[in-house]
C-alpha cells in the first residue's frame, strides 16, 4: 500500500507540474517624435500680382491662393512669414517696400483652426500669420496676397519686382 501511495503522490506531482501554465513578460515601448512640415502648393510656388489699371494702382489688388500651405504637425503650432528683401526689380536698385504687401490666411481644406490674421509683410522680422493652431496631420491654409497700391508704386520703372517669402511652422 505504501508503494501505491508513493506512486499516486508521484503521479499527482507530475500531473500538477505539467498542468500549470508558464508565463513571461515583454516590454512595449512606443516612441513619439515631433513631426512638423509646411509646404507651399507646387503649382503656387510663384504668385504674381499685376497692376495694370488705375484702380489697381490707387486702391491695390489681390490674388487668392486656395490650399496654399499644407501643414503636418504632431503638436500645436504657429505659422510665420518673412520676406528675404524689399520688392526689388532684378538687376536694378529700385525697390518697393514689402510692407505694402498684406498676407491673409484663412481655413482651407479640412478646416484647420488657429487665429488667422491679415499681416503686413516684413523683410526684417517674421510676422505671425497663424497662431494657436492645434496639432493636425492634414491641414491646409488659403493665403490671400494683396498689394496696397498707392504712391509707393508710382514713379517706378515698369517690370517685375520680386521677393521670396519664407513660411515657417513654429511648434508650440
Amino acid at each position: 500500500m505504501k508503494k501505491t501511495n508513493i506512486l499516486l503522490a508521484f503521479g499527482a506531482f507530475l500531473i500538477s507540474s505539467i498542468g500549470f501554465a508558464q508565463t513571461d513578460t515583454a516590454d512595449l515601448n512606443v516612441v513619439l517624435t515631433d513631426i512638423q512640415s509646411i509646404t507651399v502648393a507646387a503649382a503656387q510656388e510663384t504668385v504674381t500680382i499685376t497692376l495694370d489699371d488705375v484702380t489697381k494702382y490707387t486702391s491695390g489688388t489681390d490674388v487668392d491662393q486656395a490650399d496654399h500651405l499644407a501643414v503636418v504637425s504632431t503638436s500645436d503650432f504657429d505659422i510665420t512669414a518673412v520676406a528675404n528683401q524689399e520688392l526689388t526689380k532684378t538687376g536694378e536698385a529700385n525697390t518697393i517696400p514689402v510692407s505694402t504687401v498684406t498676407l491673409t490666411a484663412s481655413a482651407g481644406t479640412n478646416a484647420p483652426d488657429g487665429t488667422m490674421a491679415a499681416v503686413a509683410l516684413s523683410a526684417t522680422a517674421p510676422v505671425n500669420l497663424v497662431t494657436g493652431a492645434s496639432a493636425d496631420l492634414d491641414a491646409f491654409y488659403n493665403v490671400n496676397y494683396a498689394v496696397s497700391g498707392g504712391t509707393e508704386y508710382l514713379n517706378q520703372p515698369t517690370g517685375t519686382y520680386e521677393t521670396t517669402i519664407t513660411y515657417t511652422l513654429v511648434p508650440q
